[in-house]
């Protein structure tokens, strides 16, 4: 499988622990084995086999004293091959563009064995990179500025993506939608003969922009990190991931249109723990993309991803595949408060420099945003991880209205309740209450110990990671129904969500 950041490795791989998760702040995930999912399987990045070599040159008085010398008796045993050069392998082109040091999104790839250190990429003029290797339960940011990976820990009873119409809103804090939704097009790929990855780029490639970051001079612009952003309004709000706007202080910053047209841009707000970012562009008269759903996606539908891959020069790029799975958990392993949640899997290529790019259905309407890569060292290709649309919309409207993202709280640590059925087998049966944390909106509604949440508003439960992708959908100060079953008997509590604590 691949990263753009991007994953890989054939050495047997620590079982997964099993989706039992919690709430941000204090997390003991208990691992029933029973649930404890397979290995991933593993591939590895082909390498470039240098051209083939040319034949010897024949001696000059062969071709000119006697046309005919090479065919008699004797002729080849004068034959005194000159020595030659063998033609210079080919270079790959960089795995992924210069990125500026972050110490939580690491550069370089190492050996499953090697611990995981942050290692700044060279600038555009230096050696290109050699691809390195992960452990296939590393997953690489798809992206650019940090070229890094997104890390996941322990899961919180807070949640990440669910159906945003489902939740409901507080009157403290009424979510305002202020990205266009206007469909402009509708891609008819039979219109004009084309097909429909050409209508589908020539729709969205405009919404496509280039980051970047370096240093301006009498000399030109020398781009030290780049990544890739959608616009989302015609006013020139663009979105894109977070760790490719992280630590930039010190650089000039420049976005490049897909026309060519470059201006500077200012960081409106952005969110670290769901990778989102917000900037603003001085331009009017840009065309935002339309945005799509997820919630009428299955497995197998198309999705097309475009963005800017290896920092290249002369517009964006387009990759076909279909979406793979739903509600992936992207876990390289680092911090816990890292962890993606409900992420889309797809198989349309994207690396170094796609993050903060557009993956779209077949209409050309956004589904979601390029953010990660995932590499095993053995297998057929590599699959990418995109934020949906549904999440990408709830935070980055409260970036817009307010600079930062407050994410709502609920409180519990827990774990997946298993019942046992007739046959013997184990069924995920809801998300139970191990500990309700004091001060938090848990504890003030009274959810207790021993308490199986199986469910909130119109959200069916089964596991804690079902808690934590439909929560993160929500807003603080929101009211939701969770229904729960306390000895036996389903009852429904109205918890108004609390504020997640900084550090967690």
């Amino acid at each position: 499988m691949v990263a753009e950041h991007i994953d890989p490795a054939p050495d047997p791989i620590p079982e997964a622990p099993t989706p039992e998760s919690i709430d941000p702040a204090v997390v003991v995930p208990e691992t029933d084995d029973s649930l404890a999912p397979p290995p991933e399987s593993a591939a590895l990045f082909p390498s470039l086999d240098p051209a083939p070599q040319p034949p010897p040159a024949l001696p000059p008085e062969l071709g000119t004293e006697d046309p005919m010398a090479l065919f008699r008796p004797g002729a080849h045993d004068a034959i005194s091959p000159e020595p030659f050069s063998p033609v210079p392998a080919v270079t790959p082109p960089p795995t992924s563009g210069p990125h500026l040091p972050d110490p939580r999104w690491p550069q370089s790839w190492s050996p499953p064995i090697e611990r995981v250190t942050p290692v700044p990429e060279p600038a555009p003029t230096a050696e290109p990179t050699p691809r390195r290797r992960w452990p296939t339960a590393l997953l690489g940011l798809a992206a650019g500025f940090l070229g890094a990976l997104v890390a996941v820990g322990a899961m919180w009873g807070f949640g990440v993506f669910d159906d945003a119409s489902t939740a409901e809103t507080s009157e403290a804090a009424p979510p305002t939608t202020v990205i266009e939704r206007v469909v402009t097009e509708v891609v008819n790929p039979n219109a004009d003969g084309t097909t429909l990855a050409a209508a589908v780029g020539r729709k969205v490639t405009p919404s496509i922009v280039t980051v970047e970051f370096g240093t301006d001079s009498a000399a030109g612009f020398t781009v030290v990190a780049s990544g890739s952003g959608v616009v989302v309004s015609a006013d020139g709000l663009v979105v894109t991931n977070e760790h490719v706007v992280a630590d930039s202080d010190g650089f000039d910053a420049r976005v490049v249109l897909s026309d060519g047209r470059v201006f500077p841009f200012e960081i409106v707000g952005e969110d670290a723990l769901t990778d989102l970012a917000v900037i603003q562009v001085p331009a009017t008269g840009l065309t935002p993309v339309d945005l799509g759903s997820t919630r009428d996606l299955s497995v197998g539908d198309v999705a097309i991803a475009i963005g800017n891959p290896l920092g290249l020069a002369g517009g964006p790029s387009l990759t076909v595949g279909v979406i793979s799975a739903f509600n992936r958990e992207v876990n390289p392993g680092f911090n816990a408060s890292d962890r993606l949640f409900g992420m889309l899997q797809t198989d349309a290529p994207f690396t170094s420099g796609s993050s903060g790019g557009a993956l779209v259905d077949g209409a050309g309407r956004l589904i979601g945003i390029t953010t990660a890569v995932g590499v095993a060292e053995a297998g057929s290709g590599d699959v990418g991880f995109a934020t949906p649309v549904e999440l990408m919309t709830r935070i980055t409207d409260e970036i817009i209205e307010t600079g930062d993202v407050k994410h709502a709280f609920l409180g519990i640590t827990g774990r997946d309740q298993l019942d046992r059925l007739d046959d013997g087998s184990l069924q995920p049966a809801g998300a139970v209450v191990i500990t309700s944390e004091p001060d938090t909106a848990a504890e003030r509604f009274g959810l207790q110990p021993g308490d199986v949440i199986v469910g909130f508003d119109d959200n069916e439960v089964r596991t804690m990671q079902d808690l934590v992708i439909g929560l993160r959908h929500y807003r603080v100060g929101t009211p939701v129904d969770f229904h729960i079953n306390r000895d036996g008997t389903v009852e429904t509590i109205v918890v108004e969500l609390g504020e997640r604590p900084e550090g967690l």
